[in-house]
């Protein structure tokens, strides 16, 4: 949902033009059970909706399974994207360390959440240092997760479908390291050392694959370094696309 996205354009707004959507299936975006949400849905989506919405090609930023939307939008219309900036992206991996996809694969989703002590294993796992969030806060956000519950299950299964093992040769289909060597524009890979659910190496293995890349590992921040740390990596963002242009897709 774009308010994970809230901290990070509070540091970028004055500097650039920011358009943050909620995608479909998050946030108040549509959910349509009738309908498949897969990878190839979601870069259809999103490549239509840059292509009109946006003026010119856009610096795309997104975080975990923003990450892999903002691969996919640069691999399916590389015209729509001036850079790329990757926040502890999904789909990419080394096909060695464990991490949550050796879960999901198990039928284990971190994100179906059905009461409050399954919220906080959640937000243990994904902050290294968890962010302040005033009273009731936790427990707004928990009944959202719960309301959730089969939503986030079918989206994680409509990705991984009946892949039960890594040696499944249609498993490295779900990740994008295959066509992200393709990829031209200038990309910056940031990732929180302390990432649960992907761990650094895949950050090194993005870097190694993409032609034209830097990359910032972050000490002591977990997966969603743009709300642990939101001044940080809005500064490493500014130095990066200071010189490319006035757009933002974050």
């Amino acid at each position: 949902s774009n308010d994970s996205a809230y901290l990070l354009a509070l540091n970028l707004a004055h500097r650039f033009n920011l358009i943050v959507p909620d995608l479909p299936g998050f946030g108040k975006s549509f959910k349509r059970h009738d309908i498949p949400h897969n990878y190839e849905a979601y870069t259809r989506w999103l490549t239509e909706f840059v292509a009109k919405s946006c003026d010119g090609p856009v610096h795309v930023v997104g975080n975990s399974l923003g990450g892999a939307f903002a691969m996919m939008l640069a691999e399916a219309r590389p015209d729509l994207v001036k850079t790329m900036t990757l926040l502890n992206s999904a789909a990419i991996t080394d096909f060695e360390n464990t991490s949550i996809y050796d879960e999901f694969l198990r039928g284990e989703i971190l994100f179906q959440v059905k009461d409050l002590s399954d919220f906080e294993r959640f937000l243990s796992r994904v902050f290294h240092k968890r962010p302040f969030s005033p009273p009731g806060f936790r427990e707004y956000l928990c009944t959202q997760f719960q309301e959730n519950h089969d939503w986030y299950g079918q989206l994680v299964r409509g990705i991984f479908e009946d892949i039960a093992h890594p040696e499944d040769p249609r498993y490295k289909e779900v990740f994008m390291n295959h066509k992200i060597s393709e990829l031209k524009m200038p990309s910056l890979v940031i990732w929180g050392d302390k990432d649960t659910l992907f761990p650094v190496s895949f950050a090194e293995r993005a870097h190694q694959l993409l032609r034209d890349s830097r990359l910032v590992v972050l000490k002591n921040v977990g997966h969603a370094p743009h709300i642990e740390v939101p001044h940080k990596v809005a500064r490493y963002l500014k130095d990066f696309i200071e010189q490319k242009g006035e757009f933002a897709l974050a």
